[in-house]
């Protein structure tokens, strides 16, 4: 891990979390984006957060789509993943049904081992076909980098 470089700088336009299972421990997720939105914002920037998760309960994935992420990439990467999409997936049509209105990138990415356990109706979802590239290359324009620490060791 010491080979990939370490935030040095907060003037990106986009910032995608990752690396991991970021929904492992949500509370530290929820307190790293308010640290970005505090940081940027004070340099005058306002960065979209985008969160890509394989597995997360209803109840974490509302909370950061409600308030600290701008939008979520979905990749569930085997069957046991599928539980966790179709709780959302089902929410998400739920709040649809009720006039809920979607205002956030909610994508998914779709590996041919779980494509037919996914549910039907995935009208909530930009649905993106996806293969799995080993040490797959960064897009060009893409900073790869992690963040050392944030906080103290009494504050984690």
């Amino acid at each position: 891990m010491d080979a990939i470089p370490v935030v040095d700088r907060w003037d990106y336009d986009e910032i995608m979390i990752t690396g991991g299972e970021p929904m492992l421990y949500p509370e530290n997720l929820e307190r790293l984006c308010k640290s970005i939105r505090e940081v940027t914002a004070q340099m005058g920037r306002s960065p979209k957060i985008y969160l890509y998760t394989a597995r997360c309960s209803w109840r974490y994935f509302e909370r950061a789509i409600n308030h600290y992420v701008d939008g979520v990439v979905f990749a569930p990467h085997s069957r046991d993943d599928i539980s966790f999409f179709r709780e959302i997936n089902n929410n998400l049509l739920k709040k649809v049904r009720y006039g809920y209105d979607i205002e956030k990138s909610l994508r998914l990415k779709v590996f041919p081992e779980v494509k037919d356990a996914l549910p039907e109706n995935l009208k909530c979802w930009q649905v993106h076909a996806s293969e799995w590239i080993e040490n797959c290359p960064l897009p060009e324009g893409e900073d790869f980098r992690r963040v050392s620490r944030l906080w103290t060791e009494d504050k984690w």
